[in-house]
């Protein structure tokens, strides 16, 4: 079985893996056992784990079920990628607030302004995303074992599970369902970005966003509000991403769970193959170049360039 740690290639996962992981490990155990991508031998595609199939399966048969076991790779891989965006938009939120503050030099205080707007609502709007990509999960594993839609969403077939588990299903209605949508709802369809900025220059949201915004600016309504229902923005983005990672970290095991009853239901299982067997890809470095992260590659005498998004390098201040 291969390491997520030691063994995952894609640039975004490892740029980005500690800081997920921390709160996230069931992710890592996820692809562990499930996924195991690796380099292609004449490409850069990324090929996860073949599946075997009983000695009774079809040809066609095994292509359907090849085809929804992508999906779930997939939709387990951007639910990462999302996360990734939102700690990558946060970080740059806070660089964009550094220098208002002043802390760094030579950067244009309207420029500034004008990219904190936009990253904060890149970080809820990923933050949302996330969430829908978890629906698409977990609907992909109901499918497994057979092309037919599910009756239930994804959604609803995962709050029936949360049911009776220690307060989990409240924890997710009230995160995912209430707060996160909600900020994210706001900022995508009420433009300009609702935020109202204290004496001391702190952009100031509710803890609690509000279900409408009835006929008040959302600026107003954090105005009308007592200082302890107020909140900074970052502070609020950064509980939220904490809250996320640690309820999927929740989920993630009842995911796999449900996968690995579907597939032994149809016979079928990943071949688990392990690190000694995998043409070794050398990592080189990974660098700043401009905006983007290039990781340079070397297998056998070709070089591969792969852009990950955005700054993977943590600055603190925006580039000029």
């Amino acid at each position: 079985m291969l390491d997520f740690d030691r063994d995952v290639i894609d640039p975004i996962e490892r740029t980005w893996k500690s800081d997920i992981c921390k709160r996230f490990p069931e992710y890592a155990r996820f692809w562990n056992k499930w996924i195991g991508t690796r380099l292609g031998s004449e490409s850069l595609d990324l090929e996860g784990y073949e599946l075997s199939f009983s000695p009774q399966s079809s040809q066609e048969d095994q292509a359907g079920v090849m085809r929804r076991y992508e999906k779930i790779r997939a939709s387990h891989y951007v639910v990462f990628f999302n996360l990734a965006q939102v700690h990558l938009s946060l970080q740059r939120l806070i660089g964009c607030f550094k220098a208002l503050s002043g802390e760094c030099k030579g950067v244009d205080a309207e420029e500034a302004t004008a990219e904190a707007s936009f990253m904060i609502a890149s970080c809820w709007r990923f933050l949302g995303d996330a969430i829908n990509m978890l629906d698409s999960l977990v609907t992909s594993i109901l499918r497994i074992n057979s092309g037919i839609k599910p009756r239930e969403s994804g959604a609803e077939w995962l709050k029936k599970k949360l049911e009776g588990q220690d307060g989990f299903l409240r924890q997710y209605e009230d995160l995912f369902e209430k707060h996160i949508r909600r900020f994210r709802d706001l900022y995508t369809h009420h433009p300009p970005h609702p935020v109202a900025i204290d004496k001391d220059g702190r952009w100031l949201v509710p803890k609690n966003p509000p279900a409408d915004r009835e006929d008040l600016t959302w600026s107003e309504q954090v105005e009308r509000m007592k200082e302890k229902e107020k909140i900074e923005v970052t502070q609020c983005i950064s509980e939220s991403l904490e809250a996320t990672e640690s309820l999927f970290n929740t989920i993630w095991p009842t995911l796999s769970a449900e996968l690995e009853v579907r597939t032994r239901s149809l016979g079928i299982s990943p071949k688990r193959i392990d690190s000694s067997d995998v043409k070794k890809e050398k990592i080189i470095h990974v660098k700043s170049s401009g905006s983007s992260a290039v990781a340079d590659r070397v297998t056998g005498s070709t070089t591969h360039s792969i852009t990950t998004i955005g700054q993977v390098t943590k600055n603190n201040c925006p580039e000029k």
